[in-house]
């Protein structure tokens, strides 16, 4: 039984790693001057995660950054938002998990640079029950919907 229960684990992870090093990458813009004082677009970016209700674990104006860390994905939502493994018949998702790195840097008075870098990582049960977690691909939607959000007047 041991042996079974060995041979199925190495199987899975020899299908996992092979699944995880074929994931699509996706191509898409990450820094965007926006129209706005630095204010204003500090502002609009910190409105984005107190209205989305993201919890925010680095707010720093004077250095322009903010980090912040969402474990509440939906699985149905990461397929719109990354490409995760898909190992529908080997382990089953469980839950996706976001974390935020915005950068608000001023270009003068009326324009400022802001530029988003995301990971995203998908929790899945294993056979073994276990939980495993695997990193995913963005494909770049929640870097435009934050974008969208600072850049809108």
């Amino acid at each position: 039984m041991i042996a079974l229960r060995i041979s199925f684990l190495v199987f899975t992870l020899v299908a996992v790693s092979g699944c995880a090093n074929r994931l699509p990458t996706f191509q898409f813009d990450k820094s965007r001057v926006v129209s706005a004082s630095f204010d204003d677009a500090w502002a609009r970016a910190t409105g984005f995660f107190a209205n989305g209700n993201i919890p925010v674990e680095l707010m720093d104006k004077a250095s322009g950054m903010i980090t912040a860390s969402d474990e509440r994905v939906p699985v149905s939502a990461m397929s719109a938002i990354a490409a995760c493994p898909d190992m529908a018949l080997l382990i089953n998702p469980r839950a996706g998990h976001m974390d935020y790195n915005v950068s608000v840097q001023p270009i003068d008075e009326a324009q400022t640079r802001v530029t988003v870098s995301m990971m995203f990582k998908m929790t899945y049960f294993d056979a073994t029950s276990d939980y495993v977690t695997y990193d995913c691909n963005s494909k770049g939607e929640v870097e435009r919907r934050l974008l969208d959000a600072i850049g809108a007047r």
